[in-house]
């Protein structure tokens, strides 16, 4: 089953899909915030034959924040998707930690904390 990760930003998203199995998530693509969104990761998420969503959110997050991620969720499960919540907090600094750690310089920060994201929740499904 393809599960997509997402990290969601209000000025980017990262995308990051799995294996067809669901045990390894893979950077796709970063996408700029705007108001078709939505539509643009059920493109996405329809071309990929995705069964289901995972949604970063920090587990310290202030309420405004929690809102918006709540009501991104909300409009993805408006598209039919069943959608999940993964704790995300500091994925971004362990995705540029890990490239710095390889000696790689970071492109696409974004997929790569989705993919990290992705990964810790098909981690605990095994």
């Amino acid at each position: 089953m393809k599960t997509l990760g997402i990290d969601f930003g209000t000025k980017h998203v990262g995308l990051a899909l799995s294996d067809i199995e669901g045990k390894v998530a893979f950077p796709k693509k970063t996408l700029n915030w705007h108001q078709g969104i939505v539509d643009d990761i059920k493109q996405f998420a329809d071309d990929e034959e995705v069964e289901q969503i995972v949604l970063g959110i920090p587990s310290n997050v202030p309420e405004s924040w929690r809102e918006k991620i709540m009501l991104f969720k909300t409009a993805l499960e408006g598209e039919a998707f069943h959608v999940e919540l993964q704790d995300e907090s500091f994925s971004s600094h362990e995705a540029h930690q890990t490239a710095h750690g390889l000696g790689l310089k970071l492109t696409d920060t974004d997929a790569s904390a989705a993919a990290l994201i992705l990964q810790r929740y098909l981690d605990k499904q095994q």
